[in-house]
């Protein structure tokens, strides 16, 4: 299974002969792809729109659908050559500090918190382009099953990408290392990279409306 990103502060099962499951940093449930692409049919059907009334920005922008293509490839293999899936790198806990309370449906009361990197984002786990290369603190910490996207501010961005081109090399970077790790497959590694090339990251610019919820 693939399994999105715990913030939730629950462990994953370990892999086994048969199972393999890989924990995506900073993805969660319904990640703003996930709204954006169903937003019509929440219109025509519910005349409802694509909407996130939370008081923090909504909606992670980790892309969790690119590992769901590489985990269906790897299953496809795994049943028909018998080549057996990567294991992936599980989510850091801090293990020297005492037990969190349970929070968010499911989640198992007791257990230590996650580690997090400068930003507030968690270590560890498969880290697409959106965690390795960051623009934002992405979380499933608020906002139902939608987390947050909180944009770093644009000292920040500055001191991170200094310019374009450096931006786009790290993206790229971490795109191929994952496409080598197993964990992303080369037609969406593209689509990341062509993504971060279009992107205003590294640039003079400031975000403002291009970075907030829709």
């Amino acid at each position: 299974p693939t399994r999105r990103s715990s913030d939730l502060t629950i462990r994953s099962q370990p892999d086994s002969a048969r199972v393999r499951v890989w924990t995506v940093a900073g993805a969660t449930h319904s990640e703003q792809y996930s709204l954006l692409s169903r937003a019509a049919f929440l219109m025509r059907d519910l005349n409802l729109p694509a909407v996130d009334t939370c008081e923090t920005p909504a909606r992670s922008r980790v892309e969790i659908r690119y590992v769901y293509n590489a985990a269906v490839d790897w299953l496809a293999r795994w049943v028909t050559t018998g080549s057996e899936p990567p294991h992936a790198p599980p989510l850091e806990f801090d293990e020297a500090a005492p037990p969190e309370p349970a929070r968010g449906r499911g989640a198992a009361g007791g257990e230590k918190p996650v580690r997090r990197d400068e930003f507030g984002n968690v270590r560890g786990g498969i880290r697409l382009p959106e965690m390795a290369v960051p623009v934002a603190k992405e979380s499933a910490e608020l906002c139902g099953l939608g987390g947050t996207h909180v944009p770093f501010d644009t000292a920040t961005l500055t001191r991170l990408y200094p310019s374009h081109g450096d931006y786009v090399s790290k993206v790229t970077a971490a795109s191929r290392a994952l496409v080598k790790a197993g964990f992303l497959l080369p037609a969406d590694a593209a689509q990341e990279i062509d993504a971060a090339k279009r992107s205003i990251y590294g640039l003079p610019l400031t975000c403002g409306l291009l970075c907030s919820d829709v």
